[in-house]
C-alpha cells in the first residue's frame, strides 16, 4: 500500500509505501513527520547516484528537518521504471556521502 505519491524535480514519481514508513519510523525515530521527506523529494539541494546500487539515487536536503538545521534528510529512492521510484529508507547525514557512477543527477541553483 502506498502511503503518499511526490513528484522530484525531475518530474519522476516517487511512492513512499507504508513499510518503508513503519521502517523509517521504528529506525529513525527523529524523522517521525513524512513531511521532511516530502519537503526531501520535491526541493532536493542535490540528486545523487548511489555509490551501491546503480538503479538508486540519493536525496539530500539540507535544514530540512527543523530540529536538526546542520544535518542534511537522505531519502534513498529505488527506481523500478525511468520516471518511477519507492522510498526504501530515510535518514540524517553530516555530508554528502560517496557518489556513484551516475554522478549527480540534480543540483539546485537555489
Amino acid at each position: 500500500m502506498i502511503f503518499v505519491n511526490i513528484k522530484d524535480p525531475l518530474d519522476r514519481e516517487v511512492s513512499l509505501p507504508e513499510d518503508a514508513w513503519k521502517h523509517i519510523q521504528e529506525g529513525h525515530p527523529e524523522l517521525s513527520s513524512w513531511t521532511s521527506i516530502s519537503l526531501t523529494i520535491q526541493e532536493p539541494n542535490v540528486i545523487a547516484s548511489s555509490s551501491r546500487k546503480a538503479n538508486r539515487d540519493i536525496y539530500y536536503k539540507l535544514g530540512a528537518l527543523d530540529t536538526y538545521p546542520p544535518l542534511y534528510v537522505a531519502v534513498v529512492v529505488t527506481f523500478w521504471e525511468k520516471r518511477r521510484g519507492i522510498v526504501t529508507t530515510a535518514h540524517l547525514s553530516g555530508n554528502i556521502k560517496s557518489v556513484g557512477s551516475g554522478g549527480f543527477k540534480y543540483v539546485s541553483r537555489k
